[in-house]
């Protein structure tokens, strides 16, 4: 049974021990990365999914020219999930991610307004606990997904928009709390990767994305099914926001 009162905060080897029970999962591990998305991109091919996860990030990347600033050393998750796969995956992709790290932090109780911004980011009252970069290469029938995920778990930097997790629950996140988060958020990962081979959301998950977005986009009118947003009746892609 997993000591749950364990005082040393290790988001890294936490994330170790609970990927070491996982049959179809490879890790690697390092104290430091200029960016996990980089190392994940040039990895082999594999038969099992690949977890990077690095204890402090110094080039993190974000969306475009943005970096992810890293806060003190293995306080966070800095992590790319790694899915190698057959045929290729639809722009729904980026939506269901979002909406993956979404419903797998409401499954750490104790949080409130937690919000889904378009189109890389989680927010809890307003300041920014997660960043998501996706990032696939596709040769000939072969595509890998590269999903990088960043997130402030019990620091965050010295930013006025930036938070962490631990700031915003009333009981402090332990090895178990974090183990089970891990489990709803590598398991809804693969099921978005496998689904987002299809063209089209389903009504459900229209639905359950324009719940996610409703705090960080108050004037959003619906989802469609290929991932837009009706925003004040304009219509924009995910990639536009």
């Amino acid at each position: 049974m997993k000591n749950c009162s364990i005082s040393k905060h290790s988001i890294h080897d936490w994330v170790q021990d609970w990927a070491s029970l996982q049959s179809d999962l490879t890790l690697h591990s390092f104290d430091e990365l200029e960016s996990t998305n980089t190392f994940a991109r040039n990895l082999q091919d594999s038969p099992k999914n690949q977890l990077v996860i690095t204890k402090i990030q110094t080039a993190g990347r974000g969306r475009g020219s943005n970096t992810w600033i890293s806060p003190e050393k293995d306080t966070s998750l800095l992590s790319s999930w790694v899915f190698d796969l057959d045929g290729y995956l639809q722009p729904i992709l980026s939506p269901l991610v979002g909406l993956s790290v979404y419903e797998a932090l409401h499954e750490i109780r104790g949080f409130s307004n937690i919000s889904l911004k378009a189109p890389n980011d989680i927010y809890i009252n307003q300041k920014k606990v997660c960043g998501i970069l996706i990032e696939n290469q596709t040769q000939g029938s072969k595509t890998r997904c590269v999903i990088g995920i960043g997130i402030n778990v019990f620091k965050s930097p010295n930013i006025p928009t930036a938070g962490c997790l631990n700031d915003f629950r009333s009981e402090e996140i332990d090895l178990c709390v974090w183990s089970a988060f891990l489990i709803e958020l590598y398991r809804r990962l693969k099921d978005s990767v496998s689904f987002a081979k299809q063209s089209h959301l389903t009504p459900d998950q229209c639905l359950k994305l324009k719940r996610a977005l409703s705090s960080s986009h108050p004037q959003l009118d619906k989802v469609l099914p290929d991932g837009s947003l009706v925003i004040n009746g304009k219509t924009l892609t995910w990639s536009d926001l």
